[in-house]
């Protein structure tokens, strides 16, 4: 039985010899072609990792050249925006709020020229008419009427008319005038006696030499006085009969206008 055992045991060492080197002589035929193969799966893989940096590197590449485009296009693009904003008209914005208070310097004061005085209203002149109409004949004959005139102290002169002469720091100056009721107003005196009129014209212009109303009273007197000289009667500018309330009402028109010439600083 230990015998048989022996046997068996070496039997199995020898198998196991045989196995080994038949290993070792197919190891030895097949080694060049295995180097070389692992040589062309070496380079393979090389070859696979070459291809799969250059697959991750080439993206990159092309995502550069996209970004360099694009900011190319922005660059252009914002060119033009500037370009069409210089020659586009200037529209005014809301204002924005400011994130930061600026200081804001505070203006040099300057002296506020001095208001310009309003100029006075402009007051128009008053012009005051009585007339001094023929009686019941109608009509003045010249010699009259140059008798009455002269005697009542009026004197003839410029526009060939006669005045009421008053004396002023300038000389003398018409208070009041006289002139013909016929057109064009005027009298020849070398010619008085082959003259006549339906009457006269007494007319007062407002500033005057004197006060508005001492100067409508004078030439009022002188009216009637003429009136009586020539057996006429005092009309007034709208050839009416002068009554009293006439008389008052010129008086008041007066009073009214010598207070706004006082207003506006006139005589």
């Amino acid at each position: 039985m230990d015998a048989l055992r022996w046997i068996l045991l070496i039997l199995a060492l020898v198998v196991l010899a045989g196995i080994y080197l038949a290993g070792r002589m197919r190891a030895g035929r097949r080694r060049p072609r295995d180097l070389m193969d692992e040589a062309v799966e070496r380079e393979s893989l090389e070859q696979i990792h070459i291809r799969a940096d250059s697959e991750r590197k080439a993206p990159s590449i092309h995502a550069a050249h996209d970004d360099l485009d694009a900011l190319n296009d922005l660059e252009n693009l914002k060119a033009r925006v500037v370009e069409e904003a210089r020659e586009r008209p200037v529209v005014p914005a809301a204002p924005m709020p400011v994130s930061e208070p600026r200081p804001v310097e505070a203006p040099r004061a300057e002296k506020a020229p001095a208001p310009a005085a309003e100029p006075a209203p402009t007051l128009p002149d008053k012009l005051i008419v009585l007339h001094v109409a023929a009686g019941p004949s109608g009509h003045i004959l010249g010699v009259q009427l140059k008798a009455a005139l002269e005697a009542d102290g009026l004197e003839f002169g410029f526009m060939e008319i006669y005045h009421r002469m008053v004396s002023t720091e300038q000389g003398r100056t018409p208070l009041f005038s006289v002139a013909n009721m016929l057109n064009p107003g005027t009298f020849d005196p070398a010619a008085m006696d082959d003259f006549s009129t339906p009457g006269v014209s007494l007319f007062l212009q407002l500033p005057g030499p004197r006060e508005g109303m001492e100067s409508f009273e004078t030439m009022l007197a002188c009216a009637e006085s003429l009136a009586a000289r020539l057996g006429g009667q005092v009309l007034d500018a709208s050839r009416s009969t002068l009554t009293p309330q006439g008389i008052e009402h010129i008086r008041e028109g007066i009073r009214a206008w010598s207070l706004k010439a006082r207003v506006a600083g006139r005589r």
